[in-house]
């Protein structure tokens, strides 16, 4: 997959953004602003890979994600 220069605004715009971090550092403490802020930062992200014809890369992301997750919380004895 070819990327495009300005594919890289949004993480751009990111890094910019970081010096505000500390004044928001009580709203962040709330899962529901973590789970929002991390929708809004990854759902973009899907779509473009989608977009540009890489869903199965998504698809095989996610479910490595959920097998990790679940062998993490099951942990053997």
């Amino acid at each position: 997959m070819v990327v495009a220069w300005w594919t890289l605004l949004p993480f751009v715009l990111l890094l910019a953004v970081l010096p505000l971090v500390p004044a928001t550092e009580k709203s962040r403490e709330s899962s529901l602003v973590k789970l929002v802020s991390s929708l809004i930062r990854g759902v973009p992200i899907v779509v473009w890979f989608v977009l540009a014809g890489e869903g199965d890369s998504v698809t095989h992301a996610l479910i490595e994600y959920f097998r990790t997750a679940r062998q993490e919380t099951v942990a053997p004895r």
